[in-house]
């Protein structure tokens, strides 16, 4: 019986960079014990003679030698695609690779593809072109508790079941969760931090206003969520927070670092310090920021001009500068004088030419 494992997985990242998310992949190794557990499963219940991985360059890396020690031994066959590839209608390299996985006798085959789209148009032309009509193969497309640490056993989800070019329950995969949270109440911390935040103390009450406030609100009303705002403990002392001598975060990204808070604002700025301990929005606004220091007492920059040349250099430059203005200054008085000459020359053979007709005429 085949079997194909698919992971539907879609990345969403600012100006199109994924090096954080492979950062974050390799780092974390949360991917990587999913996919042993998984093929630890697979060899366990099923007796397979290989295994055939198809994937992509975003998740080629996973694929390491760590990951296939930790799995049951089985020859794998890795396919990797192109990210522009349309596998609807395979180049022949790719198309070539599946072939011969299917002649090895691979009967598992694990698609982890960061295109969800890319991923589908796979599946149509394996169910059409690749796997034989009469044996009508189905897949079983299911998900597993990713990013959770799988505990004892390994429980996955049926999603849905695709055969004869459609899906059995025709459930929509790729729905967008993040157009309507339902209500939900997300937990926000926030910095007092002018003007993207800021907090106006009103005998017992307090309001909290300002740019990133304003941001925060527009976002819950479009997403359809309740913002519960609240600050972190010593934030006057902590502010963003830093890391402590246990390992641990203090301040602002001590409450996103834990868990505590969904979202936080605060002035938070793009620097690879804070896109290592979490996810940053696509910026709202951009600044310039520069130094000053104080003038030099020995400021010489009038000497910028002749500092790239020595001395027999500026004196070969003047000599070619002057010899080179005679000689277009003599150029310049000979053309004038031929020119002279030629008027001359016209208006002494005109005045022959009337005085000839005047004799012809007598």
């Amino acid at each position: 019986m085949l079997k194909a494992i698919v992971f539907f997985v879609l990345l969403t990242t600012v100006n199109g960079d994924l090096g954080d998310i492979l950062k974050g992949v390799k780092k974390n190794k949360d991917l990587e014990y999913v996919l042993v557990d998984l093929l630890n499963d697979i060899v366990r219940h099923n007796d397979l003679t290989c295994m055939a991985i198809i994937c992509d360059s975003i998740y080629l890396n996973v694929f390491e030698g760590a990951l296939f020690a930790k799995t049951f031994t089985i020859p794998y066959i890795i396919i990797v695609v192109a990210e522009h590839e349309d596998l609807l209608s395979p180049n022949f390299y790719t198309l070539e690779s599946l072939r011969q996985a299917r002649k090895d006798g691979c009967s598992a085959y694990v698609i982890i593809l960061a295109n969800g789209l890319q991923a589908a148009r796979l599946l149509r032309f394996g169910d059409r072109k690749i796997f034989d009509i009469q044996n009508k193969p189905w897949f079983d497309l299911s998900t597993v508790p990713y990013p959770n640490p799988v505990k004892e056993f390994l429980i996955t989800r049926r999603i849905d079941v695709w055969r004869s070019g459609k899906f059995h329950y025709n459930r929509h995969i790729f729905a967008d969760k993040t157009k309507n949270l339902n209500g939900e109440i997300l937990d926000v911390v926030y910095l007092d931090h002018v003007p993207s935040v800021v907090v106006k103390k009103t005998n017992d009450s307090r309001t909290v206003g300002g740019v990133e406030i304003e941001i925060l609100n527009t976002i819950a009303l479009k997403m359809n969520f309740k913002p519960k705002l609240y600050q972190p403990l010593n934030a006057e002392q902590n502010k963003w927070g830093q890391k402590q001598p246990n390992g641990s975060f203090s301040g602002l990204l001590g409450e996103m670092v834990t868990g505590k808070a969904d979202i936080a604002v605060g002035n938070l700025q793009y620097t690879p310090y804070y896109q290592e301990l979490t996810d940053l929005s696509i910026p709202y606004t951009s600044q310039c920021w520069t130094f000053l220091t104080p003038e030099a007492m020995t400021d010489n920059s009038w000497k910028t001009l002749i500092l790239p040349f020595k001395l027999y250099m500026w004196i070969a430059v003047l000599l070619v500068l002057l010899v080179t203005g005679s000689i277009f200054h003599g150029l310049a008085k000979y053309y004038m004088r031929l020119v002279d000459y030629r008027k001359e020359n016209e208006k002494y053979k005109d005045t022959d030419l009337q005085t000839n007709k005047g004799y012809s005429g007598n």
